[in-house]
């Protein structure tokens, strides 16, 4: 069995005009939230084997205070831009290209994206907003084998969650 954690970026920041989407920062709930969510995280499951995330500049960032929460070595995150604004079946690809030796991983990326792979791996339809974050247990025991409705929704939490 694998397990991942999909987590979507904390909430970025809209305000520059003309800038690329693709650099947008955290917004100030962004960067309230993200290290909350990081810190409820990190009380709940250890540290991962591998993190995969977007190389924009919101997920990066959201990415930093997991590391930080975590005890896990920012330079060891692998940044993979075919998450960036990629179709559901290359994020599917993204998580079958996580090496073996890695039992539990964190996926961090976007939405849409990151709801159609929960639903993709699940079968369950969630709501991903900012900061949200999806544990799955695949029934799989090589990442490659992952697959349409291989998982199961062990956990779903995000920051206005108020069932904790």
């Amino acid at each position: 069995m694998k397990r991942i954690h999909i987590i979507r970026h904390a909430k970025s920041d809209w305000s520059v005009a003309g800038q690329r989407d693709f650099d947008r920062v955290l917004n100030e709930r962004g960067l309230s939230n993200a290290p909350m969510m990081a810190a409820r995280f990190a009380k709940k499951y250890r540290k991962p084997d591998f993190i995969v995330c977007s190389p924009a500049k919101r997920t990066h960032d959201t990415c930093v205070f997991f590391c930080e929460a975590l005890g896990f070595d920012f330079k060891d995150v692998f940044f993979e831009k075919k998450i960036y604004e990629a179709p559901l079946l290359n994020l599917v690809q993204v998580i079958g290209d996580i090496p073996d030796h890695a039992n539990e991983a964190l996926f961090i990326g976007h939405n849409y994206g990151v709801g159609l792979l929960v639903e993709y791996l699940t079968g369950e339809q969630v709501a991903m907003p900012t900061c949200a974050i999806a544990t799955v247990d695949l029934h799989i025991d090589r990442w490659q084998e992952v697959g349409k409705d291989s998982g199961t929704l062990l956990e779903y939490d995000f920051p206005k969650n108020d069932s904790l």
